[in-house]
Formats: structure tokens, sequence, C-alpha cells
């Protein structure tokens, strides 16, 4: 007795677990069957929408068979059913629109997909997002039988075990796990909401940092250009402008020159239009989607409309453009473009590695521009708010941690090192 008494000390109270740890301890050792709880707290909705919004009087007739009715419109339609479970589904259904197939469904992460879109698509300004997500479902879901398993069947040990597969196979960081997680997690949140499910089983584990992927910063080798890189590019970009007269993009290689000059995103620059200018600034307002091929008045991420400086090179620029455009009797409403329609957005991006090639200089993309941009702009020391505020950045930290890198030669560093130790 003495020992057991010491045991009941040892082992911690029920008030220490939470209704979600015992449900899930529950499920998970048979004694409980989260399909039929489910299906209870399916009726019980049915009785509290009856109680609430159903007036007519429901009655059991001499023949044994259960009646009411309901009005649409103005016209009474009677229901009758065998039994009374039967006739409160059929008021249910008559009420919410709902299917009766659909009120018992086993909902899978697949069947609910499009219904959380639609609701995420409320509860988001950025238009991007959806289509972002789109293409995770696209590539990391469609083949995933995770998504074909009913939700009341998705129990602590099976999605921990399918999250640390996940890590394992594709080697993931913690950042890159938690974006193809993202989907499963928060549909399985809107179950919840929707009172198809008591609790989300993903808030039953964790996973160890250990286990992800370290992420590394890349080298400013492959993320920026070096002075002489940029001046090789942009002599390259001028002499291909005056040489190349490309009957529809012969003003791309001054839209290469701009980004140098202004940090705008490929999609940015290729809607800019000459009414987003104001004076020694301009507004960056909408973007070209190359996804959907469309120009939609947002730009990338949340932070929506900003100012960027026009520096004296920008204005060369737009000059230059202005003065080929008289040449040609052109005028439209797209800086970069010869037509009433943004700038090519693939002969712009096409013309980074082609470029990269001719000079024989490590191949970046034209999103490195952007980072070059951000890298001068701190090395020159300017404000790192206001660096944010132009790249449309809402934290720093993004700013400092992913755009900026050191653009000297391994000399011009060790000659920097050596003159700083030496003072």
């Amino acid at each position: 007795m003495a020992e057991i008494s010491v045991l009941q000390h040892m082992m911690p109270s029920s008030a220490s677990f939470s209704p979600q740890e015992m449900l899930s301890f529950l499920s998970a050792n048979g004694t409980i069957d989260l399909s039929r709880v489910r299906n209870e707290m399916i009726k019980t909705q049915i009785d509290k929408l009856i109680e609430t919004t159903h007036t007519s009087p429901i009655t059991q007739g001499p023949d044994g068979r259960w009646r009411t009715s309901v009005y649409e419109g103005k016209k009474r339609r009677l229901i009758a059913k065998k039994s009374l479970d039967d006739l409160k589904l059929e008021v249910y259904c008559f009420y919410t629109g709902i299917s009766k197939e659909d009120v018992f469904r086993e909902h899978t992460i697949e069947s609910l997909y499009p219904r959380w879109k639609e609701y995420k698509a409320l509860h988001t300004n950025a238009k991007t997002y959806i289509i972002r997500i789109d293409s995770v479902w696209n590539n990391h879901y469609l083949n995933d039988e995770i998504i074909r398993i009913p939700i009341s069947k998705l129990d602590k040990l099976t999605l921990d075990t399918w999250a640390h597969k996940l890590i394992k196979d594709n080697e993931y960081t913690k950042k890159q796990y938690y974006n193809h997680t993202i989907i499963a997690r928060q549909v399985l949140d809107y179950a919840v909401e929707l009172n198809l499910i008591p609790f989300n089983p993903f808030s039953q584990f964790k996973v160890d940092s250990r286990v992800f992927r370290k992420e590394k910063k890349q080298s400013s080798e492959t993320q920026v250009f070096s002075r002489d890189e940029q001046a090789a590019m942009e002599a390259l970009a001028w002499e291909d402008f005056e040489k190349i007269k490309h009957p529809v993009n012969q003003l791309i290689p001054l839209a290469m020159l701009f980004q140098f000059q202004t940090g705008l995103r490929i999609g940015e620059v290729c809607a800019l239009k000459y009414e987003d200018i104001e004076g020694d600034k301009f507004l960056v307002r909408r973007m070209y989607r190359a996804a959907t091929k469309e120009v939609i008045d947002d730009t990338k991420g949340t932070f929506g409309e900003r100012s960027v400086v026009l520096t004296d090179k920008a204005m060369e620029i737009i000059e230059a453009v202005n003065d080929r455009k008289q040449e040609l009797g052109i005028d439209n409403e797209y800086i970069f473009s010869l037509k009433d329609q943004p700038a090519s957005y693939d002969a712009l991006k096409d013309l980074y590695p082609s470029y990269c090639s001719k000079l024989d200089i490590t191949n970046r993309s034209s999103h490195k521009s952007r980072k070059t941009f951000v890298s001068s702009l701190i090395d020159g020391g300017v404000n790192i708010n206001t660096v944010r505020e132009m790249v449309g950045h809402n934290d720093e930290r993004t700013t400092l941690s992913c755009y900026c890198f050191d653009r000297n030669t391994d000399a011009e560093r060790k000659n920097m090192i050596q003159n700083a130790l030496s003072s």
C-alpha cells in the first residue's frame, strides 16, 4: 500500500494535462474514436441550429413518421422522414445549404484546401500570396498521400513522422520546412474553426531545431556585382543601347541600368510609368506579374506604395529613353517599352546571364542588381531605415540579413583590413 501511495504522488494529476493532450492520448491508444466524436459534435450542431433557427413544430404522426415545415420564400414545404435524426438532418441542410453527403463526410486536407484558400484570400492584401500558396500545393502536396488521409485520422504520430521525413529527405532548413508545411498546418487550423476536428494535431509535437540543415549565408561573390563588374555591365548596356536597335526591346538595356540605380524588382521596372515620376523621386505602386502576365496595382509583399530617389544617373537614363522615343515618334505611358504595354519581363531577365557570359563573370540574376543597390547604399552610409523603405521591406532585418553583402574584391578587402588594423 505504501508503494502505491508513493506512485500516486509521483504521478501528475489529470489537471496537469490539457484537453487536447487527453484527447490525443485517448485517440492514440484506441480508447476513443475521433470520427465518432466528430459525428456526435455534428449532431450537437444540428440540434443547436434547429433550436435557434427553426420555428415550425416537429411532430410524429400516427404512421410513426416525423414531420415539420420549412419556407422557401412564402411557399411552405412539408418535410417528412422515418426517423427524427433524418428529419433534423434535412432541416439542417435546408438552412445551411450543405449537402447531406458533405455533412458527415470525412474531410481531408485535399477536400478542404479550396475552401481554406478562399478564406485565406479574404485575410490578405498581398495578391501574389495565393499564387505562391498554389505553387507550393502543386509542387509539394498533390502527390503526397497525407492530403488524402481523413483529418480525423491525422494524429500526432502520423504528422510527427510525416514532418520529420520531409526534413530528412529534403535536408530542409527551418524556413524551408515552415514554407512547406504551412498549408497542412493552416488547413487543420481551419478545420478546427469549422468544428470538424477538436484540435490541430500539429500542436501536439515540436521539431527539434537540431534536425534542420543549418542555413549559411551565401558568399558575397555570388550575390552582388563588384564595382568593376557593375561598371562593365553598365558599359555593355550603354553599348547595346547605342548599337543594337531591336524593334521592340531596344530600351531593355536601359531598364537594366535603371535597376542598378533604383533597386527595383524586375516586375516593377517593367511596369513603371511616366505618371509615377514626381520631381526628383518616383513612386513604386504597381508591378508586372509574370505568372499571370498582368499588371497589378500592388507590389510584392505588404509594404505597399513606396518612394524611391531619382539619382542623377537615373535621370540621365530616362532622358536617353525619351530621346530615343522622340526619334521613333513614340509617345506611350510605360517608360521602358516602345508599346502600350509593359516592358518585356523575359527580355530583361535574360539580359543578365547574357552579359555575365560575355564578360566572363559569375552568372547573376536581375535580383542581384537589387542586392547590389542595397549593399552600395549601406557601404555609402545611407541610413538603414531609408534603405529599407526604398526597397520596400517591412523589417530592416530582412534588408541586413538577405541584401547586405561585401562588394569589395579580395585585394580591396585585404587592404581595408590592413588599414583598419594599422591605425
